[in-house]
């Protein structure tokens, strides 16, 4: 049984039917349903497509990710008559909610087109290192990021096989990336290679997902039960402001989320703090190094400053 926990929204029974009608509505509809199946109850899922009588295929056929078998990412062939399709997409989007594994795919290309562009996508070489790394390309706390991380060649080799590509994004609206067909001359490459500027975009992109682990397990406090998506947003939003401060290192942007959500999110326009930054910006000092440091005036100023805040928004309206 899964027991990852996601900065995304569950969506309600009474919006599967505007969900469905968004991802089957297009023409052509899409025609295969692609699961991480990692981030769910995978003896759960399989079981469901057996009894189901659904078509599903190891994306990972052709890799040696294979080997992660019923954890891998899945495809799923969808029918081809409406009716069958919409009710297959609803089972499909009951089993992902409130998960980031599903994803839709509008094409014609076989199989195995299919399974060789996951391959390509999944292993992935950053800049000349000789390592490949596992890129979780099927869940869309990722996709989003790398589909628009990618470079001309990459972009053309995903839209030789790929002609349309949809998710529902944190909030619960579905969203679609189309690709320009004939933009370009598509990678040959057996795995995807990002630069250096490539992995660090990425990456960053995958930040508040980390800190949103981090708060559940240090202080789950902070985090809301409900409306995880916006919350997602609110963390994007705070680490922004971080980077004005120089604040580089994970314990010190963790600290600063914890003392945004504890204390205001305009707590670093404290005057008191202003010694803490000069020295943040000028490398002298982690800010989780100084904050041990930090003298009463300090803390009763932040204090203050977090009664002002929940007196403006009081915790149960809170992200």
């Amino acid at each position: 049984m899964a027991t990852v926990a996601f900065a995304s929204d569950r969506f309600a029974a009474q919006q599967l039917d505007t969900l469905v009608a968004s991802i089957c509505s297009a023409s052509p509809a899409p025609s295969w349903a692609l699961a991480d199946v990692a981030l769910l109850d995978a003896g759960h899922f399989h079981d469901q497509a057996r009894r189901r009588g659904w078509s599903s295929a190891n994306a990972y056929a052709f890799s040696p990710l294979s080997t992660f078998e019923d954890q891998a990412v899945w495809l799923v062939k969808l029918a081809q008559l409406p009716e069958q399709r919409d009710a297959q997409v609803r089972d499909l989007l009951r089993l992902a909610n409130g998960t980031t594994a599903l994803s839709w795919l509008y094409c014609a290309a076989p199989l195995a087109s299919l399974q060789q562009l996951a391959d390509y996508l999944a292993r992935a070489r950053i800049e000349e290192r000789t390592a490949l790394v596992h890129c979780r390309f099927a869940d869309t706390r990722v996709l989003p990021s790398l589909l628009h991380q990618l470079d001309l060649a990459q972009h053309a080799r995903v839209a030789a096989v790929v002609d349309d590509w949809g998710w529902v994004d944190r909030c619960g609206a579905y969203v679609r990336w189309r690709p320009q067909q004939g933009s370009g001359v598509p990678d040959a490459s057996q795995h995807l290679r990002l630069t250096a500027t490539q992995f660090r975009a990425i990456r960053a992109a995958s930040e508040p997902d980390a800190i949103f682990s981090l708060l559940l397990e240090q202080t789950p406090s902070l985090v809301p039960a409900q409306q995880r998506g916006e919350f997602h947003g609110t963390l994007q939003r705070i680490l922004q402001t971080a980077d004005g401060y120089c604040v580089r290192d994970l314990e010190s942007r963790l600290q600063f989320v914890v003392l945004a959500l504890s204390c205001g999110e305009d707590f670093h326009r404290l005057s008191a703090l202003q010694d803490t930054w000069d020295g943040v910006r000028a490398g002298r000092f982690a800010l989780a190094e100084r904050m041990p440091l930090w003298d009463n005036a300090i803390w009763d100023r932040l204090e203050a400053n977090k009664a002002e805040f929940e007196a403006v928004e009081p915790a149960g309206e809170r992200p």
